[in-house]
């Protein structure tokens, strides 16, 4: 008697646990599928030209970085090489930054590139920094920038 509560016990078990197995996968599956939630973030361009803060918004991208070079970035400009804003794809867009030139070290530079987006599209945009620098060598410096509108 004892063992046919065990083995009614066992079943049991092993139809529900099943079942959690299976509903446990699918919940991974459909969170995979749909994507984690990201939070809106700007790679530095290297470790001497740092990303301070970043923004896109319906109509533009807007950088501020810091000059953390040893010296004066004589002339510089920002360009979003590629990516996509929502379903709209951008490449080689030039960007325009304040001041213009002479960004002395550890000072700060705001740069704006035209996009058109949503409110909640994805992002995900490549950009690259050209910049001459205080012994007149040509540099330049990549980042990438991900989240949401």
């Amino acid at each position: 008697m004892f063992n046919k509560k065990g083995q009614s016990a066992l079943e049991y078990l092993m139809t529900y646990g099943w079942a959690l197995v299976v509903i446990v996968v699918v919940i991974a599956v459909l969170y995979i599928l749909v994507g984690t939630p990201t939070a809106n973030s700007c790679a530095n361009f290297g470790t001497d030209i740092p990303v301070i803060n970043h923004k896109v918004g319906t109509t533009d991208v807007n950088i501020v970085f810091s000059n953390g070079t040893a010296g004066t970035m004589n002339t510089y400009s920002l360009t979003l090489d590629s990516g996509t804003v929502g379903s709209t794809s951008y490449s080689n867009v030039a960007g325009t930054c304040s001041p213009a030139t002479n960004l002395p070290a550890a000072s700060q530079a705001r740069c704006s590139v035209a996009v058109t987006g949503t409110a909640n599209d994805s992002y995900r945009l490549n950009f690259s920094v050209a910049y001459t620098d205080k012994d007149g060598f040509t540099r330049s410096k990549t980042s990438t920038c991900t989240g949401k509108v």
